[in-house]
């Protein structure tokens, strides 16, 4: 097993997962907003290759899961080269 190709899917997987949460956390959206965010999407779209990484800190629990799911993948790989 490629330990850096499993380190960098980790990190875009959890950059992923930090992404969803700081732009797609939006319980409140009225019917205007709607339209707003419709247009918005398509200029994110558009936007090239980010390499925009949220912090953390703003979701404990997302950072925590984040913090497990590294932790199990770099756990099993020592485990598999051991």
């Amino acid at each position: 097993m490629d330990t850096v190709q499993l380190k960098q899917d980790v990190f875009e997987f959890t950059r992923k997962l930090r992404l969803k949460e700081y732009f797609g956390s939006c319980e409140d959206i009225t019917v205007e907003d709607e339209q707003t965010s419709e247009d918005q999407d398509s200029k994110y779209q558009t936007k090239g290759n980010s390499t925009f990484i949220p912090p953390a800190g703003q979701d404990t629990v997302l950072d925590f899961n984040i913090k497990a799911i590294a932790h199990e993948f770099f756990y099993f790989q020592a485990q598999v080269e051991h």
